[in-house]
């Protein structure tokens, strides 16, 4: 794969305003209403990122769609998830997209929608950034979704560890079998107790129960119950998980967190 770059000028919508203020459904993990991004983009784009937080302290794992089209017509490019817990000033709101989705049209309509835990209804917040066509550089892009996994459900509770700080724990799948090859973009990875200042290691593998083999591993550094959304971008997106292959993840870092997890990924073929 050549590098990845663009002279591009990276644009933000809404520009110069603060984030379209999404009304979230008062049942769980319904969709709420679209807000507008943009009402008509300039020329075709390349969707590069997402912002998204919520405007009041709130502890809720989320989806976030991005979506083109007329209003009572959007179709979905890409969905995210995450989670925010506690104070939001903690915050990390914007996520990349490694491999930006080559999917707007010139004219059309971009807006989000959000589904999430819980059953309040205060404001959040969401925002993009894209690429006008023609791209000048060399960019790898898609016109595949992103898509997550649980989808429209709470994060995926890891097993706890044996009370030895750096100890593999045992395997947690994360999806039984891959309807096809997908390469791997995000991995969403909070804490749900403690605090791990010092580090966690998380390794995300394939195959069947004791059989598992390591593809690739991240590390986070947080703070219990503060900030969000805990989504790790890989700079160098993975693309090494077969179809009909199972993916489970396991950790080992200080014994009194309890994580949770969730992948975002592409499917093939890109």
């Amino acid at each position: 794969m050549p590098t990845q770059f663009s002279t591009n000028a990276q644009l933000i919508a809404p520009a110069a305003a603060a984030g379209a203020a999404i009304t979230p459904s008062g049942t769980a993990w319904n969709n709420s209403a679209y807000a507008e991004l943009i009402a008509s983009v300039s020329a075709a784009a390349v969707l590069t990122g997402v912002v998204i937080f919520p405007t009041t302290s709130v502890s809720a794992d989320f989806e976030v769609d991005i979506a083109t089209g007329a209003a009572g017509s959007e179709t979905v490019i890409a969905t995210l998830k995450g989670r925010f817990a506690g104070n939001v000033a903690w915050d990390t709101a914007y996520t990349p997209l490694p491999i930006p989705i080559d999917n707007i049209a010139s004219g059309a309509r971009l807006s989000a929608r959000l589904r999430k835990a819980g059953t309040d209804t205060n404001t959040w917040r969401a925002a993009i950034t894209y690429l006008l066509k023609p791209i000048v550089g060399t960019l790898q892009v898609t016109a595949s979704p992103y898509l997550v996994v649980p989808s429209a459900a709470a994060l995926t509770t890891l097993t706890t560890g044996g009370g030895t700080s750096w100890v593999n724990t045992t395997w947690t799948t994360v999806i039984t079998s891959t309807a096809s090859a997908i390469v791997l973009t995000h991995v969403i990875v909070p804490t749900t107790s403690g605090s791990d200042q010092g580090g966690t290691e998380f390794d995300i593998g394939t195959g069947s129960a004791g059989s598992e083999v390591v593809v690739t591993t991240v590390r986070r550094k947080c703070r219990s119950g503060e900030g969000g959304p805990w989504i790790i971008a890989l700079p160098s997106p993975l693309d090494n998980i077969a179809s009909g292959v199972r993916v489970a993840v396991r950790w080992r870092g200080p014994q009194f967190s309890t994580p949770v997890v969730g992948l975002i990924y592409l499917a093939k073929p890109l």
